[in-house]
């Protein structure tokens, strides 16, 4: 991009892939559609220390099966949220590679994954330590908790729906969640 005076630099801003469509329409001098949700981050070509979001949010219901999440994230820390009935790790959903065949071989069919996890990022950017029954930490577990159901509430998720499980998409081939592990005995 000719004159960005940013190139080389580094930026902590939070973006999301939400943010790269308005970015295009500034960047291109073209008006913005009223819809867009985004923030555009034209302004970090010229100042990379400019802040564009205060929270990003990720969302996942499907990978190659089901497996609903929701994630709010902050410059220091990351709430995630997992909405499904079972505690355990979906192995369809972990890429095929060596790794996995290792993991697996090693018991992580076995181990169960807590259902919300609260990682303070500027101590533990590797989120090693879930943070969500920290009383040191329950004021900002209960603000990021309501900012992301508030979200959720404001794009109309699905998952808000008690017991509501979504359906996959049409034409969608989905794995059920003990493809791949011959001991499961779950079905859905």
């Amino acid at each position: 991009f000719a004159g960005n005076q940013a190139a080389g630099k580094v930026s902590d801003s939070l973006i999301s892939q939400i943010d790269v469509y308005p970015t295009l329409c500034d960047l291109l001098e073209i008006e913005k559609p009223d819809y867009l949700q985004g923030r555009s981050f034209a302004g970090l070509f010229d100042n990379p220390e400019l802040e564009i979001n205060e929270e990003v949010f990720a969302e996942v219901t499907y990978h190659a099966a089901y497996e609903p999440m929701r994630c709010i994230r902050t410059s220091r820390y990351k709430l995630i949220r997992y909405f499904d009935y079972h505690n355990g790790y979906v192995p369809a959903n972990i890429d095929a590679s060596p790794s996995k065949d290792s993991m697996i071989e090693a018991g992580l069919l076995k181990q169960t994954r807590e259902r919300e996890m609260l990682f303070d990022l500027a101590l533990d950017p590797l989120e090693r330590k879930n943070l969500v029954n920290s009383s040191d930490y329950k004021e900002v577990y209960d603000d990021l908790r309501l900012r992301l159901e508030n979200w959720m509430e404001r794009t109309g998720d699905p998952l808000l729906r008690v017991g509501y499980r979504v359906p996959k998409p049409e034409g969608a081939w989905v794995n059920r969640l003990c493809d791949l592990d011959p001991g499961c005995t779950l079905s859905e």
